[in-house]
């Protein structure tokens, strides 16, 4: 195995696993992702593969910008494991692929094609399987920021909040789920609320400070806001 058909095969993992989030989420964007991993993977038949090497990792370092994140965020949140097992996956095997397509093109691609990347392999499925390790260790009950008495719910899934208009008291709180595989945030523009929920967090944030009114929240994911992630807060007294 060279270094080329390594980073062939990490990818497809990608590839794979945001399949499986694709599907067992409904979530185009991750759909969207997994075909364009796809489309990349094709690239590096292309010309020693150079061109697709660049481009893998820096699709790595996309999912590892969003993945390794939430991960750790799932962690310190004692979410369960279900919630953190997608991003810890996918995080590591990101992080192995920018390892492994900035090795490739130091070496050189001839040369590096020629070497024996074996070695290499075993090392990224101790990691993988240390991710999993810490992953099964500190997940918890996903009880920490769940919804308390009288609080309001929101979930978003699709780029989209459900529900996309809500009303509660400012003596309570608003439990922010998220069902898609990236990161999403419930956002009330000029106070002081800015809520980031990763996959399948469960986040809560206090309306305590609010007066009487009605409030536009929305995400503050680039694209999100416009593919329609926005809604209204009426605060009641």
């Amino acid at each position: 195995m060279g270094w080329i058909e390594l980073l062939r095969f990490l990818a497809a993992v990608q590839a794979f696993l945001l399949a499986l989030a694709a599907f067992a989420l409904s979530d185009v964007e991750a759909a969207g992702f997994t075909i364009l991993t796809v489309a990349v993977i094709l690239l590096t038949y292309w010309r020693r593969g150079v061109a697709g090497t660049v481009a893998l990792g820096l699709l790595f370092v996309d999912v590892t910008y969003w993945m390794a994140p939430g991960w750790i965020s799932n962690l310190r949140h004692h979410e369960r494991v279900a919630a953190s097992v997608a991003p810890a996956l996918l995080a590591t095997v990101a992080v192995c692929g920018i390892a492994t397509a900035g090795l490739r093109l130091i070496l050189r691609p001839d040369r590096a094609d020629r070497a024996d990347a074996r070695p290499a392999a075993v090392v990224v499925a101790v990691v993988l399987a240390l991710a999993a390790a810490v992953t099964l260790v500190r997940s918890g009950s996903g009880q920490s920021d769940r919804a308390r008495p009288g609080d309001v719910t929101l979930v978003m899934h699709g780029v989209k909040f459900a529900p996309s208009a809500l009303r509660a008291s400012s003596a309570v709180g608003v439990e922010v789920t998220n069902h898609d595989l990236f990161w999403h945030t419930f956002t009330v523009k000029g106070k002081g609320i800015n809520v980031r929920v990763p996959v399948g967090g469960h986040r809560r944030t206090s309306l305590n400070g609010l007066a009487p009114g009605r409030y536009r929240f929305y995400c503050r994911i680039p694209g999100h806001e416009s593919a329609g992630m926005k809604g209204t807060l009426v605060v009641t007294p």
